[in-house]
């Protein structure tokens, strides 16, 4: 690190007075900005524990890291800390002005107030770009709805940063009876009993694959029916399980593949039949059947399905740890 200030103080929330000093290392349990500037323009630390030293070239990643280099490892650091150990902020004007009087290249704010709203500190960023700097910051925490993006990342300008997470997480479950049992997928997010009786459904000495309703009758009442995937639809299980008065039903996977999911329930798409579905169907695979082209996690009783949510870095605190010799002056907040 090449320098900085600590514009709040440890004890600083956002709302008592500021004590600031000449040390703007991270506060112990905080650690963001330390992270956030080791992805940046951190150097690296080998695998036996030392700083590296470069080179910085196309063969650097055939060396063994215990943390590898940032972006821009030969970055000047200056860390300028606008966050206490705890709570919000207020001095984040304060410290653009200082990267602006020091003639800064890049500022980087990974901090924000939700939803754009007008704050000052825009207005400081955005006379910062006209003074020749090139300013980076966060769009926001605040997931996949409109005007989500955070100020100062919506100040004319900037380059307003955010990653998008692709991967879905499909609702799971635990069953105490199929506990070796792999990819216990919820395909319709409705709600199970904490306790019920399994049936397994037969066609002589087979599971049933459960696509005739009337094989439905001999089962026990609040009982949880399990058949096996194959010859119609996967929902028509679900279907058949509720006309009978059962509390769910368990599809055995025969694919390495877990099925679509389905959500709410509202009738056979092979024949058009409505029908909507209240009781949970899962899908599970025996031990012998391994998932690989989808990823599931595991929840026990869960029945949420996040959107793919927004995350980019918000500040708590900023410091960093380590030097980098050369060109580009960055100041991290």
């Amino acid at each position: 690190m090449k320098g900085g200030y600590d514009f709040a103080g440890d004890s600083y929330n956002g709302y008592n007075t500021p004590q600031p000093d000449a040390n703007p290392i991270d506060c112990e349990k905080a650690g963001h900005g330390t992270h956030v500037a080791a992805t940046a323009a951190g150097s690296g630390v080998t695998a036996d524990g030392d700083t590296f030293q470069g080179p910085y070239d196309k063969n650097t990643f055939n060396n063994e890291f215990r943390i590898g280099p940032g972006v821009a490892p030969e970055t000047d650091l200056y860390a300028l800390k606008t966050f206490g150990c705890e709570g919000g902020t207020d001095l984040t004007t304060e410290a653009v002005d200082w990267a602006v009087k020091n003639h800064m290249d890049v500022i980087n704010l990974s901090l924000g107030s939700a939803f754009g709203r007008p704050q000052i500190d825009a207005t400081a960023v955005s006379n910062a770009i006209a003074a020749g700097i090139v300013v980076v910051a966060s769009a926001g925490n605040s997931g996949p709805q409109p005007y989500l993006t955070g100020s100062p990342g919506v100040a004319s300008g900037v380059i307003s940063v955010a990653a998008n997470d692709a991967i879905q997480d499909y609702p799971g479950c635990q069953l105490a009876s199929m506990a070796r049992w792999s990819g216990r997928m919820n395909i319709n997010g409705a709600a199970l009993p904490a306790s019920a009786k399994l049936h397994v459904l037969k066609t002589g000495d087979e599971v049933s694959t459960g696509c005739d309703r009337d094989e439905y009758a001999s089962v026990p009442r609040g009982s949880i029916v399990v058949t096996k995937r194959g010859g119609c639809a996967r929902v028509l299980r679900a279907m058949n399980a509720q006309r009978w008065g059962l509390a769910g039903a368990i599809m055995i996977n025969d694919s390495d593949e877990l099925p679509p999911y389905e959500g709410l329930i509202t009738g056979n798409p092979e024949t058009g039949e409505q029908w909507r579905v209240s009781v949970r169907c899962l899908v599970s695979s025996p031990p012998t059947v391994r998932h690989s082209s989808r990823r599931m996690t595991r929840r026990s009783r869960s029945l949420r399905i996040p959107s793919p949510i927004l995350s980019s870095a918000r500040s708590r605190a900023s410091a960093h740890r380590g030097r980098a010799p050369v060109t580009r002056r960055c100041a991290r907040m």
